[in-house]
């Protein structure tokens, strides 16, 4: 038989299903399947051989369908978990669950001779189930060993419930269906990603129609998931439909609504969120040190001592459980908020997602000795492979700190660096000339200051005043005039004090060469020469009195700064 093509992998689950199917219905005399008369028709469009079924009577020893599926197929094939099989709000009353409802659900479990009743069992399965009582409920179905068709349905749900995993995976590949079996499949599942198919309005409509006890039990959690789907769409809606009741919110709720202020990039809101939660000294309260933690490291905020020391405590308590990786995670932040980077970076090697967080909160948060003891030491072996905004930051303050030598060598990592902070770092090393390459025509006030300097490094004075004169720095321009001794320009361009005072330094040679080409002796060219010497004095003085005095050169600067 010519194999058939298929333009779309994503629908070999389909296929393998509708084989199986077929499989099952031709061994059981339901169907029949006949080849084409040759294989040239097999590939006539329409004439395909899986097109020529043709029905027959059903037999007696036919298998019918499970009762728990109603013929629908998720994305992945399988089949849908019925919704009547999944309607748990029929399964108990919700205005008052107590004790005495669950002892009337346990009496009658066995009858006569103590054989186990079945109706009576999962009537009481599922009043457990109803009040979020896996455990309970999984310990009832192995007391009786129970065979009922709905078992598996009734465990998963039993493990879910609890916030535990299903081992079976009973509602793998239903999160796409109609119905509450997308729900539970979502929550289930422990691999969920963006541009997964997930039936967002079949889950809303399930979950606003559980009974409010198990939407507060299990909302959090099936919150988290979609966080993890970048929906926070839906996870507000969840967290609306369990707000909406009456009663105060508990750690967990409060929790969500920390989370998804984390997502939604809120972390002083999610701060704030989460205080509340610290008081609870119940399960929550270490979740609640973890979302405070790396709420106060996504501002960049200091986090206290006691903060870490809670986190060790309780990392030494809960060895070996499920919330380990996230514990030491959170003390790693927490001891680089505290100022204990030593510790912080020793971490790092088995959390090297982290690294990033922590160079950021060392260029905002350590003390200079502690910075430049792991910004400069870092120098001598390979850089962090950390993003441009935070190898900035760490060039930003070693400039600062008066080593611009260092800050270039980090900003060579980055790729699209900002070139005023490379000029300005060339500048205070007295690297003019990567200074002037990085500006280019880089405009703006600081850029003029920053190749103004530069030129004056190279003494290129002349260049000096012709920037300043665009500028309209006419003091400065006459300042780079003076000292690049161009007193004829200077005659002409400057006003006051510079232009009487390069006037008569400009004049001084022409009366000096007049002086020895007249007819005087000796002592008149003498008394000529001094009185232009006192001229020029007094214009000086004059000068000084005007004009303010000129900032220190930048060789002055960098020494002053080094």
């Amino acid at each position: 038989m010519p194999i058939l093509p298929f333009a779309k992998p994503s629908l070999q689950p389909l296929r393998e299903n509708l084989v199986q199917q077929m499989a099952r219905g031709a061994s059981q005399g339901m169907i029949e399947l006949k080849a084409p008369a040759s294989k040239e028709a097999a590939l006539i469009e329409g004439n395909f051989p899986s097109a020529q079924i043709r029905i027959g009577e059903a037999s007696n020893s036919v298998s019918r369908p499970d009762r728990s599926v109603n013929g629908e197929l998720g994305a992945q094939g399988a089949n849908c978990t019925a919704a009547e099989l999944l309607d748990m709000s029929t399964w108990g009353d919700e205005t008052a669950i107590l004790s005495d409802q669950i002892a009337a659900s346990r009496a009658g479990l066995s009858g006569e001779f103590d054989q186990p009743d079945p109706d009576a069992i999962v009537s009481s399965v599922k009043f457990l189930l109803f009040v979020g009582f896996g455990a309970e409920a999984r310990q009832t179905l192995s007391a009786f060993d129970q065979k009922q068709r709905e078992l598996p349905l009734w465990l998963a749900l039993a493990h879910l419930v609890d916030g535990e995993p299903d081992p079976n995976k009973y509602f793998k590949g239903q999160s796409a269906c109609e119905g509450p079996a997308a729900l539970w499949a979502v929550l289930a599942s422990e691999d969920l990603s963006p541009g997964d198919q997930v039936n967002t309005g079949a889950i809303r409509l399930a979950f606003s129609g559980l009974p409010l006890h198990l939407r507060s039990q299990i909302g959090p959690e099936l919150i988290d998931k979609f966080l993890s789907l970048n929906d926070q769409g839906t996870a507000r809606a969840l967290r609306d439909s369990i707000r909406r009741a009456p009663g105060e919110d508990d750690a967990a709720l409060t929790l969500a609504e920390a989370q998804m202020d984390m997502a939604a990039g809120a972390a002083a809101q999610a701060e704030q969120t989460v205080q509340t939660a610290l008081n609870d000294p119940g399960p929550e309260h270490v979740e609640a040190l973890i979302a405070l933690t790396e709420a106060r490291a996504a501002q960049k905020l200091p986090i206290s001592s006691d903060t870490a020391s809670a986190l060790e405590a309780n990392l030494n308590e809960l060895a070996g459980a499920d919330i380990e990786p996230r514990l030491l995670a959170a003390l790693i932040l927490a001891q680089a908020g505290s100022g204990d980077f030593a510790a912080a970076f020793s971490g790092l090697s088995n959390n090297p997602h982290l690294e990033e967080t922590v160079w950021q909160l060392l260029s905002s948060l350590a003390e200079d000795e502690t910075f430049l003891a792991h910004a400069v030491h870092e120098l001598d072996s390979d850089l962090p492979d950390i993003s441009d905004e935070t190898t900035t930051a760490i060039a930003r303050r070693l400039i600062d700190l008066g080593l611009p030598a260092q800050a270039q060598t980090w900003l060579q990592q980055v790729v699209s660096a900002d070139p005023l902070l490379i000029a300005e770092a060339g500048l205070k090393a007295r690297d003019a000339q990567t200074a002037l390459l990085a500006l280019g025509e880089t405009q703006g006030s600081l850029a003029t200051s920053l190749k103004i300097g530069a030129l004056e490094i190279l003494g290129k004075e002349q260049d000096r005043a012709a920037i300043m004169t665009e500028s309209d720095d006419k003091n400065g321009a006459a300042t780079a005039q003076a000292r690049a001794e161009n007193w004829n320009a200077l005659a002409k361009s400057a006003e006051g004090p510079w232009k009487d005072l390069a006037e008569k330094v400009a004049d001084t040679p022409a009366q000096f060469s007049k002086t020895l080409d007249g007819p005087y002796g000796p002592l008149a060219r003498g008394h000529d020469l001094a009185a232009a010497g006192s001229d020029t004095r007094a214009a000086i003085e004059a000068l000084l009195i005007a004009v303010p005095q000129p900032e220190p050169m930048v060789s002055e600067t960098n020494t002053l700064t080094n």
